[in-house]
């Protein structure tokens, strides 16, 4: 009886349908990338960037996590951010995938008075 009880435990544990398993479905690593446009905030005179992320070989279940330079960071895909301050940021852009593989970009930005 107990030998039965064991094999049932395993084969419930080891086996499991496509609804409740986490499948990864990228084996391929990322290649972290993006692109980026400034406008002026709304109602201020700061600079605000709207980051479009350019990443290949990323799914769904993948997680962008972006530093602005400026001590703020984002874990939204796209963000838009505002540079209080004018001076040299380097923004990096961390995506790791649902298989734990991660790749970085980064990209220096200069934010001036008239960068609008």
């Amino acid at each position: 009886m107990k030998k039965f009880i064991l094999a049932s435990l395993i084969f419930i544990v080891l086996s499991c349908t496509e609804e409740h398993c986490n499948d990864c479905e990228s084996t391929e690593i990322p290649v972290a990338g993006f692109e980026y446009s400034r406008f002026r905030c709304e109602n201020a005179s700061n600079t605000c960037v709207q980051f479009q992320n350019t990443s290949e070989n990323v799914t769904e279940n993948s997680n962008f996590m972006w530093t602005f330079g400026d001590g703020e960071s984002s874990d939204n895909e796209n963000p838009v951010h505002k540079f209080n301050d004018y001076g040299e940021f380097n923004v990096v852009l961390r995506v790791t995938n649902c298989n734990g593989n991660t790749s970085y970009y980064s990209k220096s930005l200069s934010i001036t008075y008239d960068s609008n």
